[in-house]
């Protein structure tokens, strides 16, 4: 369905690792334009206001929540109703958490490890419970925009999510002062990323040149600044500035090669949605032995097919 564009001239634009990242089998079918991160938006006037710093390690969060609670400021706002949230948290998370995520299942599902001694998945599990201490109340009946809301209206002093949410927040509340900090749930410090958006050619076009044509257009250096200025979205276009400070921290880490592919890029077509519904499991049960024997069965399911 699509067009090989491994030759295009607009692809040695793209920064290295990312052009890599983006291959399938050593060939292009897309070029990359922007990232998507996802780190902990905060309210710098919430924060501010109960003299707390923004945390640079799991623990100054947590210690930052009990302030925030203190002063009868919801922490977190959590969008539990949608499944694929909670799935993004747990496969962004997870990055800093496990040494090898990616690894990891595959071993798991190679039968060489069983969920249930694989204690990194242990702690993501007890990390997911514990900020959930902080979270609102009716976490599993907020969904995505709702969530965007409370934090845009100051109900929430925090918010785990994407990049994405960022034009959705500022139309909701432009006077709202806000930025994002990169979440550390364990020993690596890392950010997980992906593709977010990137443009491909049809293998059937009428008009393969037209098009090609088109796409280094959009490589060039000028255009791809643009396009991150409207978006709000970091630019993988070699020399493109971007231009959002309250992602900066975040942001940084990915020029200083933190930056790591997201799990769920691995994953079998039909795991997200299975393993979403079992992290929303594990949030109203709180039973992280269920939720570890039911990860390896799973696994041992899906990876198989």
């Amino acid at each position: 369905y699509i067009m090989d564009i491994s030759e295009l001239a607009g692809l040695k634009n793209v920064r290295q690792d990312i052009w890599e990242m983006a291959q399938l089998d050593g060939k292009s079918y897309a070029l990359p334009l922007t990232l998507s991160m996802m780190g902990v938006y905060y309210n710098e006037e919430l924060l501010a206001k109960v003299g707390a710093a923004v945390p640079t390690c799991v623990d100054e969060l947590f210690e930052v929540c009990q302030k925030l609670l203190d002063a009868g400021i919801t922490p977190m706002v959590f969008p539990d109703k949608d499944g694929w949230t909670v799935k993004q948290f747990v496969d962004s998370v997870s990055v800093t958490m496990l040494e090898n995520p990616t690894e990891t299942f595959e071993k798991i599902a190679a039968g060489e490890l069983q969920a249930v001694e694989v204690e990194q998945l242990r702690t993501l599990g007890q990390l997911l419970l514990r900020l959930h201490e902080y979270a609102q109340a009716d976490f599993m009946g907020t969904g995505y925009e709702q969530a965007i809301a409370a934090f845009a209206n100051g109900e929430a002093a925090m918010f785990y999510q994407g990049i994405w949410a960022y034009p959705e927040i500022s139309k909701a509340n432009p006077e709202l002062k806000y930025a994002m900090f990169p979440l550390y749930g364990g020993d690596f410090r890392r950010v997980g990323i992906e593709i977010d958006s990137a443009v491909a050619i049809s293998a059937t076009t009428k008009y393969p040149e037209a098009a090609k044509k088109f796409l280094d257009f959009l490589s060039q250096k000028e255009n791809a600044q643009y396009f991150s200025d409207s978006d709000g979205t970091p630019s993988v276009i070699e020399g493109v500035v971007y231009n959002a400070p309250g992602f900066q921290k975040v942001y940084e880490m990915v020029l200083d090669g933190q930056g790591i592919n997201l799990p769920s890029n691995q994953w079998p077509s039909n795991f997200g949605g299975q393993y979403a519904s079992l992290c929303q499991r594990l949030l109203v049960e709180k039973d992280i032995e269920v939720w570890l024997n039911d990860l390896q069965a799973l696994i041992l399911e899906t990876y198989a097919q």
